[in-house]
């Protein structure tokens, strides 16, 4: 039996389609290079990393967002604005563990954590109590519109 001999670009181009069956490959932290003189045409290089931009010891990562250009993130229980020194201030409380999904228009900032919503103005985080839209699990803004995800309905506010 005789074998032949494929080559196989192993750091070759980095592609994802929608289609999932055709997604067969996916780079990440790592960076192409070509080297024309070299054995093999490409060459992948580790990504150099990030930088710390400024953390808090409040406990557990549980999502951030970009609002009108300024940084919020929500750590253990507390909504923080990072600023652009990467100090962390408290905007605000939001109870629990669970990841938090945000929504903004630039103004208002929703935050949605398990089935909770809550909703900040710009100064204060209030705990959002409308039964149309409490107990939702996810928000997002669709033509100016928030909507709400819950397990059987999509609710529509302005």
């Amino acid at each position: 039996m005789a074998f032949q001999t494929i080559p196989i670009n192993i750091a070759g181009p980095s592609y994802q389609d929608r289609s999932r069956p055709l997604s067969s490959q996916e780079t990440r932290n790592w960076y192409h290079e070509v080297v024309p003189s070299g054995k093999n045409q490409f060459v992948i290089k580790s990504f150099p990393g990030q930088t710390v931009f400024g953390s808090v010891v409040a406990g557990a990562d549980r999502n951030g967002t970009n609002m009108a250009e300024v940084e919020f993130r929500v750590v253990g229980n507390t909504l923080y604005q990072i600023g652009s020194a990467g100090t962390h201030t408290s905007r605000g409380t939001i109870p629990g563990a669970a990841r938090c999904i945000f929504a903004n228009d630039g103004v208002n900032l929703f935050i949605v954590t398990g089935t909770s919503v809550f909703w900040y103005d710009g100064s204060t985080v209030v705990q959002v109590t409308d039964p149309d839209i409490d107990g939702s699990k996810a928000v997002t803004i669709i033509n100016n519109q928030f909507v709400y995800t819950k397990d059987t309905l999509y609710v529509f506010l302005t």
